[in-house]
């Protein structure tokens, strides 16, 4: 597991929660800093991306943890942490 595999269940998540998102990643490849809003993620949404890819990953972390970042490549940092990948 590398931080390219986190961000690809990240991208699955969104496309899984957001019809606008799916549409919008077909045409833009998240940038360090693109929020999950760019790709219509909500706060809702956002915390059921961020459990999904957690069951997904194996870890538990509490959703609290999430409000520190809404950016995609922080949340890879974070699930990165967690998974002790460098």
């Amino acid at each position: 597991m590398n931080r390219q595999d986190i961000l690809n269940e990240i991208l699955v998540a969104i496309q899984e929660v957001s019809p606008i998102g799916s549409d919008l990643l077909i045409e833009n490849h998240p940038k360090p800093d693109t929020c999950f809003v760019d790709y219509g993620v909500n706060s809702i949404d956002y915390a059921y991306v961020t459990t999904l890819v957690m069951e997904k990953l194996g870890i538990d972390r509490p959703l609290d943890d999430f409000i520190h970042t809404n950016r995609i490549f922080g949340v890879v940092d974070m699930l990165a942490g967690d998974l002790q990948v460098a």
